[in-house]
């Protein structure tokens, strides 16, 4: 029998887990956690989290300022919260 057959596609690449802060920095960031959620709670969106902790003088672990809304989320979801 001649003739093309389709080609099978490579399984899907394994997701990254929800928690994203390793476990050995879990405690570095557990006070920016801490932050965040009481953010949160004030009623603050992501955005302005970031700008409240870039003024308490908060650093991601790479030592710059937060600047995305999404690492609030990422941080939020990796402590068991919905981000």
């Amino acid at each position: 029998m001649t003739g093309t057959y389709p080609v099978c596609k490579p399984p899907p690449k394994p997701r990254k887990p929800k928690h994203i802060i390793p476990q050995e920095l879990r405690a570095v960031y557990a006070d920016v956690h801490g932050q965040a959620v009481e953010l949160r709670r004030q009623g603050k969106t992501h955005m302005e989290v970031c700008e409240e902790l870039n003024r308490l003088g908060y650093r991601t672990r790479t030592g710059k300022p937060w600047r995305h809304p999404q690492q609030i989320i990422k941080l939020l979801r990796s402590f068991g919260g919905e981000g």
